[in-house]
């Protein structure tokens, strides 16, 4: 299934560039997989990652895009992508299993609140459940309309009601007609009933979920298009979901419809209470009493370079130290911003990398302070010793995009993105291992 949204447009656009540049490397396509597969074996032979599974048993396709990963612990892990994808892994990487996830729909984030009980999100309001660490999911079907309209029961009734009237219409004239080509009222019944259903969700589709975190066996919060936050406390038999609304009073009015429902982009609680969301015109929103109530933040990230609050940069993801103080938002225009109180004011800050100018599209925070970002055409920036951040590393050219890093503690860590791209550190990133399976 095609994901049609701003941010996977723009990834498309960057993974088109990438190929057009790299037609030259189809002259001889067999020999160089070869090369590649005994370069990769070679390289990761030289890094002690393990055995290979073999070629017959391939899970991992250069076609693949992940957009997600979830480390239950040093071993188990599992990654999540386009086209229902998702993967799991019971041996940190060296093999792996394709999980059926019952979709072909794009699935964005992954997040467990222990080994047993998770939740997926995806393209138009997918929700999928796990209870028993992942070995099956069940999907869950709240409402995710994106328009007023459409979240009105009746009027989605409506559209299926006009479809129904105008197809009873053509198929009355054409047996007035005598055709020969009509089915049997029965069969025309299910046929006209298909469609128009179809037609109805088409015209009322569900918005796009980004990102979801799981708290504990019941509880998790997740976010999406059209400023959409959702929560359950029951395991998800139901989703309580509302409206991020424009809660900034200095905006000109005149310019305020364009901030209306910014899509959101990344969800961070660091307890069953308090919580970030982030997203686009760099919208920072946080909360202390579980999502009913929200503030803004991101007036503080207006600096020398920011003059005007409707310049900030979308931004894509936030985390929070375990310490609760250091944290970390990035977007847009390669930015990288930080705080040091909690969340409740930012900075943004220099990487001194000048051609780093694409999206960062994922930020940590380890428990020792050191900071990653990752992003667009494999741009990694981390912290130095002294705290400042500089270019990164992972030891090899990565010419996709990097969607999403993840440290379960200082030493164990994992990226994943573009072409297929899966790899692992042991060693708090001096040493990086694809994970091709």
């Amino acid at each position: 299934m095609l994901i049609d949204h701003p941010f996977f447009r723009a990834v498309s656009a960057q993974t088109a560039s990438f190929r057009a540049a790299s037609k030259r490397a189809v002259v001889l396509p067999a020999l160089r997989l070869g090369l590649f597969m005994v370069a990769a074996m070679v390289a990761a032979g030289c890094h002690g990652s393990g055995d290979f599974e073999p070629l017959g048993n391939q899970k991992i396709y250069v076609s693949d895009k992940f957009f997600d990963v979830a480390v239950l612990d040093e071993q188990n892990v599992f990654v999540v992508g386009y086209g229902g994808k998702i993967l799991s892994s019971s041996n940190g990487g060296i093999s792996w299993e394709i999980i059926d996830s019952g979709t072909d729909s794009g699935l964005f984030s992954i997040s467990f609140s222990d080994d047993k009980n998770g939740w997926i999100v995806g393209q138009e309001g997918m929700i999928l459940r796990t209870v028993d660490g992942g070995k099956s999911w069940t999907r869950q079907t709240p409402e995710i309309f994106t328009t007023v309209d459409c979240r009105d029961p009746e009027f989605r009734e409506s559209v299926y009601d006009e479809c129904r009237l105008e197809k009873d219409a053509a198929a009355e004239i054409l047996r007035s007609l005598g055709s020969k080509n009509l089915d049997t009222p029965e069969v025309e019944e299910v046929r006209l009933t298909r469609e128009c259903r179809q037609f109805a969700s088409e015209e009322c589709p569900q918005g796009y979920l980004f990102a979801v975190q799981a708290l504990d066996a019941d509880t998790a919060v997740a976010i999406g298009d059209r400023s959409v936050f959702m929560r359950t406390d029951d395991g998800g038999a139901n989703w309580n979901v509302q409206t991020l609304t424009a809660l900034n009073t200095d905006i000109d009015p005149n310019w305020a419809i364009v901030f209306e429902d910014p899509v959101l982009y990344d969800v961070e609680f660091t307890d069953d209470q308090n919580g970030f969301v982030v997203g686009e015109f760099g919208k920072i929103y946080q909360t202390d009493d579980g999502g009913n109530t929200w503030m803004e933040r991101q007036q503080s990230l207006m600096d020398e370079t920011i003059f005007d609050i409707m310049d900030l940069p979308t931004l894509f993801d936030i985390e929070i130290a375990a310490d609760g103080k250091s944290g970390v938002v990035v977007g847009l225009d390669g930015r990288v911003g930080m705080s040091s109180d909690g969340g409740k004011t930012w900075g943004f800050v220099p990487h001194g990398v000048s051609e780093y100018v694409d999206p960062f599209y994922s930020g940590t925070v380890l428990g020792d302070g050191t900071v990653w970002a990752v992003g667009s055409s494999g741009q990694v920036v981390k912290t130095e010793d002294d705290g400042t951040l500089a270019r990164g590393s992972f030891g090899t050219a990565i010419n996709s995009w990097v969607r999403r890093i993840r440290f379960i503690d200082n030493e164990n860590g994992w990226v994943v993105g573009g072409f297929g791209l899966i790899m692992n550190t042991t060693d708090g990133g001096k040493t990086w291992y694809r994970r091709m399976g």
